[in-house]
């Protein structure tokens, strides 16, 4: 998360304020002079963009000469390199060696900023017994056990590292999701008291035997089979065509047009995704769809150009000997995540990709179980909910509409029996559009 407007702007003032106090620090020698002058190369880094080279020009003037000011310019160089709780524990740095300091509105406005990233980041509550263990994440110390401060990390991977004298390390990894509230107890195992090996003289006139290697026993596997991860995975979605709207079959010839409307009842989806989260709100991944339909009737129109009317030369016909038409596509796939509790999420979704369908007529239809077959573009929208649970898998539900469009590829002569128009068609669409609601779940 980028530092809002107003605190980005506030970088310019605390800049001034700063450099008025490293210019007084630099009168007390050489220390003070190398704060200034780290501190003046940082605000000209940070005013061309270049957020890194500024941070480490901050961190080397703070630590020739501590100053309140440059701990908001080092915190807001973490934010604009995304590094959130940094960010947040420099600008809680900075109000409390303020403290009377810093002007009231200051206090309030870098205040609103610290609640903006604490929307961002994953709450970490810790439990570490015996008392008197040093904790670290990632290798920044977060105090001595019993540990009673939240913590606050990024979303992703972190390592935690507990060590206490006489004691078994711990090391655990854990994922973070953001604005999921994490519970993490350690305990750890007092050392074992070395035992001096046996040594068992061999018999008088008899060569010892070579001892075996040690068998080293299997690492015990991950409780859920493997290595997890918070930001993708792999899934499956099933689900019924609620409402299928129509199919829509359009051939053209000589300025002659001839429209074929097919009735859908419900049917069955099926997907398989796979999806990687990019951005905090943002994921892109691929997806296959398969969908089987019932046809209920067919009927076909005939635009006339000189009275621009449609005709109706027959009417709805029942199709109950048709076969059922089987669509399936390949698709890029686009995910907006939005956390909204700890345990709720919602998500619109896209999809827009290659598709290809087979509509196939038994002989009570047509003579010659003639078969459509069409090859095109796929789309899809719609919105979702989905459920985050401790075990390494997210069940959610999703409503969906779903549309195509594309050109017959093979006709096998059914337009001799259904549109009547030979077999030199100048252009045959397939248009189709339905209502899908679904269920399904992704597998971290």
């Amino acid at each position: 998360m980028r530092a809002s407007n107003i605190v980005r702007a506030s970088v310019v003032a605390v800049a001034i304020a700063a450099s008025h106090a490293s210019l007084t620090l630099a009168q007390t020698g050489p220390a003070g002079e190398d704060a200034k002058t780290s501190f003046m190369k940082g605000v000209e880094l940070y005013n061309a963009d270049d957020y890194k080279g500024a941070l480490a020009e901050f961190l080397a003037a703070y630590e020739a000469k501590p100053h309140h000011s440059v701990l908001f310019n080092i915190a807001q160089c973490y934010q604009m390199i995304d590094a959130t709780a940094m960010a947040l524990h420099y600008y809680r740095q900075y109000l409390e060696m303020g403290g009377d300091l810093i002007s009231q509105s200051r206090k309030e406005m870098v205040q609103e900023e610290i609640e903006k990233l604490l929307d961002q980041l994953t709450p970490i509550t810790l439990t570490v017994k015996p008392d008197g263990a040093d904790v670290t994440i990632d290798g920044k110390s977060v105090g001595i056990s019993p540990v009673t401060e939240v913590q606050y990390v990024d979303p992703g991977e972190h390592m935690l590292l507990v060590q206490l004298l006489d004691h078994d390390i711990c090391k655990k990894t854990f994922v973070a999701k953001r604005g999921v509230p994490l519970a993490i107890e350690v305990t750890l195992v007092p050392e074992k008291e070395p035992v001096e090996p046996e040594v068992v003289e061999p018999p008088p006139h008899e060569t010892p035997s070579a001892t075996e290697p040690p068998i080293e026993e299997p690492k015990p596997a991950s409780a859920h089979g493997g290595p997890r991860t918070s930001d993708g995975g792999i899934g499956i979605v099933l689900g019924t065509e609620a409402t299928a709207i129509f199919n829509e079959d359009q051939a053209y010839k000589s300025g002659i047009k001839v429209d074929s409307g097919t009735k859908m009842d419900a049917g069955v989806y099926l997907a398989l995704f796979g999806e990687k989260l990019v951005a905090p709100c943002f994921a892109i991944g691929a997806e296959a769809s398969l969908v089987i339909t019932d046809v209920d009737s067919i009927r076909t129109r005939t635009w006339d150009p000189s009275t621009a009317t449609w005709s109706y030369p027959n009417p709805w016909n029942p199709c109950g000997n048709c076969e059922r038409p089987i669509a399936f596509t390949f698709a890029l796939r686009l995910k907006w995540p939005i956390p909204v509790t700890g345990v709720l999420g919602v998500y619109p979704i896209a999809t827009v990709g290659m598709g290809t369908a087979t509509l196939r007529f038994s002989e009570n239809v047509y003579a010659n179980h003639d078969t459509l077959t069409f090859f095109g573009m796929s789309y899809s929208g719609g919105l979702g909910i989905e459920f985050y649970t401790p075990a390494p898998v997210t069940p959610f539900l999703e409503i969906r509409y779903l549309g195509g469009f594309g050109t017959i590829t093979d006709r096998d002569g059914i337009e001799q029996y259904w549109i009547h128009l030979g077999d030199d068609l100048e252009k045959y669409l397939l248009v189709h559009h339905s209502l899908t609601i679904g269920i399904g779940t992704r597998f971290l």
